[in-house]
């Protein structure tokens, strides 16, 4: 306790400092350092790593004697968002908060499993068959060697375009936040594709490069006929494309598991983030109380992991609540305290 409190009173100290200087300082990140340095479990870690994405902080400011970094250009970060939050959940301003914290919270959930993806990689050589390419789109098809390859077959329902697991590509691509490659992929093997699945393509493209990951009504009418003639009550689809189809189209916003896709806490919830929509369905409230509907003993029950709620909470803006889960709990008091601050 005593060295964690150190290191935490460390950080606070330099806050202190820089305030009174009136300048910014990068209040999560340096949290982020003091957990890494006193070993805290990986689920702290992650949960400011959460916060800093969702506060789009930068990890660190140019330094005031650097030429162009004058007093004035530097950006205040103290309450920066307070207005918005605290303001009329209904204003436009309110309204791009929650889409902040929702986009925030996927990447978190994104570079976790980027990192578990390049380490199951690492783990398994032989399996994996990496070879001399290290291109992101050449690890994704090593992971899924490893994960649904087995003497000499690919599982059952993975379906082959172009003789390769094409669907789970694409949505391991999207799942670790390399959409521009996930559509490149798409692009390359357009032909393979529409022979299979006319205009996926042309909405795929479209879903990409939305800022909001939002189709116009037509093309989502259109996936959605598309998903019920031949999907919804197939019981041989390949899972990775029917959850492309779901997150395109945001098709069946209530059903909110696909097996062999959403099998973790952390994809099932980097799952109901990407099918927010703050236009349709209530948005991230509604989400926010379907997760409360489930409570702490639904995600902190499993293998005493602690701090899973808290992060679940944040993800989806229950920032006091997140704040007060710590709290509940003596060996996360402290964590509590700092994320509090922060």
């Amino acid at each position: 306790m005593q060295s964690k409190m150190m290191a935490y009173d460390r950080v606070v100290t330099e806050l202190n400092a820089a305030r009174l200087r009136e300048i910014s300082y990068p209040i999560v990140h340096a949290l982020i350092d003091a957990a890494v340095s006193v070993s805290s479990s990986p689920q702290i870690t992650q949960i400011f790593h959460i916060l800093a994405k969702i506060t789009a902080e930068p990890p660190a400011l140019p330094p005031i004697e650097h030429a162009g970094a004058h007093i004035l250009n530097t950006p205040l970060f103290a309450r920066k968002y307070a207005r918005r939050y605290l303001g009329d959940p209904e204003s436009r301003d309110a309204v791009a908060l929650r889409q902040q914290i929702a986009k925030g919270a996927r990447e978190a959930l994104e570079e976790q499993y980027w990192d578990v993806l390049e380490r199951t990689v690492q783990a398994r050589p032989s399996e994996a068959r990496l070879g001399g390419d290290p291109s992101i789109s050449n690890k994704v098809r090593a992971f899924l060697l490893v994960r649904y390859y087995r003497s000499g077959e690919w599982e059952d329902k993975i379906e082959l375009v172009a003789g390769q697991p094409l669907w789970a590509k694409l949505f391991y691509l999207v799942r670790t936040g390399h959409s521009t490659e996930a559509l490149n992929e798409a692009v390359q093997f357009q032909q393979a594709i529409e022979n299979r699945e006319p205009s996926f393509v042309g909405h795929f493209r479209t879903w990409v490069e939305s800022r909001e990951r939002r189709l116009p009504k037509a093309q989502r009418d259109h996936l959605q006929a598309v998903y019920n003639a031949h999907m919804l009550h197939s019981s041989t689809v390949d899972p990775f494309k029917l959850a492309l189809y779901k997150l395109m189209g945001k098709i069946e916003p209530n059903r909110r598991s696909v097996p062999q896709v959403t099998t973790t806490t952390e994809d099932w919830l980097w799952f109901q983030l990407a099918m927010v929509d703050e236009e349709e369905n209530g948005g991230l409230r509604a989400l926010a109380e379907v997760l409360l509907g489930y409570g702490e003993r639904h995600f902190d029950g499993q293998g005493g992991k602690r701090g899973v709620w808290a992060s679940v909470l944040l993800m989806v803006g229950q920032f006091e609540r997140a704040v007060a889960a710590l709290w509940d709990h003596q060996e996360t008091e402290i964590e509590a305290v700092h994320l509090a601050i922060a």
